[in-house]
């Protein structure tokens, strides 16, 4: 579940640029401007701009790393409301560029979900598709992960795709046979299909920021198919200009159990988390990626 962090971390200084990163040779993949915690070894973002925002003079983790964490802490403590634990967890980071009627659904125990079509369920899935025993188990996790806030129909078949494709991914199916499986099961208006007989060079000029599951999802297909390499994958979707940290994550989460992460890469995620996080990534790597 590494691959969503990175995707996040990487894309965190590229989002809400005045200027949108239309290239995949934008320079390191991590940006280094951080401070050290107490805690050796570790390294995290703590600029905190008068609006309470974090800034981005540095590679950090956002709100697709605290609710994919959510989703793995609840996978780990098999406990049965997911709402409880993706709250928990969220109000403990309170600042991490979380959506309007999200942070509001975080600080309300009693708010219900909103018919969100948002790619914050696809975004947080990841864990899902290691967690999943079948491509049915993926779905019903990933739409009860989905559905305590995105609840619109689009958002559902956002997050099944994306736990679909890690399954069969981790599960050694090639990327293009993983594609026509998940397609078949779950693409039944061809709208995903429409978007994957593209090239990024033929969307990248075009596309722009756009935060709907079926803005988002097939593009983070496309950045996985068209990839060489794990990094190549995450230099894809940035490269789209879009929502650049939840793209990346999404696309990260994917490219992971196909590519595997390089070493150095992992390394350079893993000292940008805090120890709780990395705690999770922990155990859960132990329970689910053996």
């Amino acid at each position: 579940m590494l691959g969503t962090v990175v995707g996040d971390m990487v894309g965190s200084v590229h989002e809400f640029r005045g200027t949108a990163t239309k290239t995949k040779e934008f320079g390191d993949l991590f940006v280094d401007n951080y401070v050290e915690s107490k805690t050796e070894g570790v390294r995290f973002k703590l600029a905190i701009d008068g609006h309470g925002h974090r800034g981005a003079e540095a590679s950090h983790f956002t709100d697709d790393t605290v609710c994919s964490m959510a989703v793995a802490k609840w996978l780990l403590e098999g406990r049965t409301d997911f709402s409880v634990v993706l709250r928990e967890v969220c109000a403990r980071y309170p600042r991490c560029g979380y959506g309007g009627m999200f942070s509001k659904w975080v600080m309300d125990p009693n708010m219900k979900a909103y018919q969100s079509w948002g790619n914050g369920a696809p975004m947080r899935v990841g864990p899902v598709g290691w967690a999943a025993i079948s491509l049915e188990d993926a779905d019903d996790l990933a739409m009860y992960t989905a559905e305590v806030t995105h609840n619109h129909s689009q958002a559902i078949k956002g997050a099944q795709a994306v736990a679909e494709m890690i399954h069969l991914l981790r599960n050694k199916i090639d990327v293009d046979e993983a594609l026509n499986i998940m397609l078949a099961r779950l693409d039944s208006d061809g709208h995903y299909k429409s978007i994957l007989n593209k090239t990024l060079d033929e969307i990248r000029p075009t596309y722009y920021f756009k935060v709907s599951s079926q803005d988002t999802v097939p593009q983070a297909l496309l950045c996985l198919k068209e990839a060489i390499s794990f990094e190549d994958s995450i230099r894809n979707a940035i490269s789209l200009g879009g929502d650049a940290d939840t793209l990346a994550a999404i696309v990260g989460s994917m490219a992971e159990p196909y590519f595997g992460i390089p070493e150095w890469i992992a390394k350079e995620a893993l000292i940008r988390l805090n120890q709780e996080f990395r705690d999770i990534i922990v155990d859960f790597e132990k329970r689910f990626n053996p």
